[in-house]
């Protein structure tokens, strides 16, 4: 049992920084297309 927890610690850490990675990614797209619509907006 103690195994199974010594290798599933790895995929855990690996896990938090894929899930950072992806809160990053999705706050850096939301902010693109925010621009994006506002130079939408500033062209019309």
């Amino acid at each position: 049992m103690r195994l199974l927890l010594v290798m599933l610690k790895p995929l855990q850490e690996l896990s938090c920084t894929i899930n950072e990675l992806y809160i990053h990614i999705k706050y850096a797209i939301d902010r693109m297309n925010n621009e994006f619509s506002l130079d939408n907006c500033l062209l019309n």
